[in-house]
């Protein structure tokens, strides 16, 4: 189960909206597959925003891992 990541601690509560910091992470999906980075990794939103530039109410939190907050694009 995802959640059973010991040590991390998942967090996957509602929050009030919160804006993405440059190392939370950012699911992108192009024509239904997520977009990696070098075919390994979510971008992060300082490297979203760098190349797409979404604008800031485009991104919809969903969790965070230790404290990393993953947004849905």
């Amino acid at each position: 189960m995802f959640q059973n990541i010991a040590p991390k601690v998942l967090d996957n509560q509602y929050h009030d909206p919160r804006n993405p910091t440059s190392n939370d992470f950012v699911l992108v999906f192009h024509e239904q597959r997520i977009v990696l980075i070098n075919h390994a990794s979510l971008p992060t939103y300082e490297l979203a925003e760098a190349n797409w530039h979404f604008g800031l109410e485009a991104y919809t939190y969903l969790l965070s891992v230790d404290g990393t907050a993953f947004y849905l694009w």
